[in-house]
């Protein structure tokens, strides 16, 4: 009797989630006119706004494509006026709050801090969670107080910039985060950090960012003599782009996308990675990964499975029954198993259920904990 517990829901070969930073009410231009552009979010998802623009050349074209919203809760009151840029500033007012929740069935919301400021000299980013008077507590209160006036509840999120001294984990370990996506060092290259890991310091699973959406920019047909030159030299180095995205399916690793919705910067720079510049990249990429195995979701969701996964166990009582355990009883569980027989036989729920035929086995999706039987 074959039974399993999958890595991925549906035992797909992977996950890939869009991971997009900094989409706030606010828009900055040269003449006070928001287009897609120059708007961060100030114009929702109305016509013109970059919402609207990137739901019409990427997401109406890849409808599976699924993502994370890293929200920094208040940013928006510290961007400066007195850098020769006009600033369209809103609210994170009723209005936004239904945005946000009408696309939140393609994406959910995390914790990108509270604020950005901008030092006097050389237009410097001040990174809150870097600063050495962090305060945790008052960043968790108004977190909660973000949750009562919005509705949105955030299970994770990331340092902006990811920019932090050590006291700042101190607001994984207490608050309520399931998650985090804590470095960016394993983006665009191979190594042992570009898997799904538990952090039993923080009791937090530790997203990667894998992957920038602006890869094929730099990897342009162009390119193609450097490429050659690589893999003669190197051929072990997955370099390329495909090459990269096919390491990470074929090792199981999560196909996590690095973007901002943040374009134009307040010194008159482009924002390096940013939907609206990128789009091509995206598409390139999505058009690659569509057709395989993948299981399209959340930062949330993957975490969230992980989670299960790595708490669960099966032990086989005969040759035609097994139970599934938890180290987390007192958690509801929803796991994918894979086995070598058609149907199943709950226990608990006193109800047989049917599989579904996959690479030879026969999958279940939605288990929890309990008793089954081979039928």
């Amino acid at each position: 009797m074959t039974v399993e517990i999958c890595p991925y829901f549906n035992d797909h070969q992977t996950a890939c989630c869009l991971m997009l930073d900094d989409l706030l009410p606010i828009a900055v231009t040269v003449n006070g006119k928001a287009t897609a552009s120059n708007d961060w979010g100030f114009l929702r998802d109305t016509k013109g706004s970059l919402y609207e623009y990137l739901n019409r050349y990427l997401l109406e074209k890849y409808p599976e494509i699924r993502g994370t919203i890293f929200l920094p809760i208040a940013s928006h009151n510290f961007i400066p006026d007195d850098h020769g840029y006009t600033i369209l500033r809103g609210e994170i007012d009723p209005d936004f709050v239904s945005y946000l929740k009408r696309i939140g069935s393609r994406f959910e919301m995390a914790f990108h801090g509270i604020k950005h400021s901008w030092q006097d000299t050389n237009n410097q980013i001040h990174y809150e969670f870097a600063e050495p008077n962090l305060d945790i507590l008052s960043t968790l209160k108004t977190i909660e107080n973000f949750k009562h006036s919005t509705g949105i509840t955030f299970s994770g999120g990331k340092f902006p910039g990811y920019r932090y001294q050590p006291m700042a984990l101190e607001l994984l370990s207490q608050g309520s985060f399931t998650w985090w996506a804590l470095n960016i060092e394993m983006i665009n290259r191979v190594t042992e950090q570009n898997k799904i890991i538990w952090n039993e310091k923080q009791q937090t699973v530790l997203i990667p960012t894998n992957i920038s959406g602006d890869i094929f920019k730099s990897h342009s047909w162009l390119s193609a003599r450097t490429r050659i030159l690589s893999l003669l030299l190197k051929p072990w180095k997955k370099s390329h782009p495909v090459d990269y995205l096919g390491y990470l399916y074929e090792n199981r690793h999560p196909i996590t996308i690095q973007e901002h919705f943040q374009n134009q910067t307040t010194n008159g720079s482009r924002q390096p990675l940013n939907v609206y510049d990128d789009l091509w990249s995206l598409e390139t990429m999505y058009g690659l990964l569509r057709g395989l195995d993948i299981w399209h979701a959340s930062c949330g969701e993957i975490a969230d499975y992980f989670f299960n996964y790595i708490n669960a166990r099966i032990n086989k009582t005969n040759s035609s029954t097994f139970d599934i355990v938890s180290n987390i009883s007192l958690k509801p569980i929803n796991l994918t198993i894979k086995t070598s027989t058609p149907t199943i036989y709950s226990v608990s729920q006193n109800k047989i259920i049917h599989g579904i035929r996959k690479n030879g086995l026969w999958i279940f999706n939605g288990l929890g904990v309990g008793q089954y039987r081979i039928v």
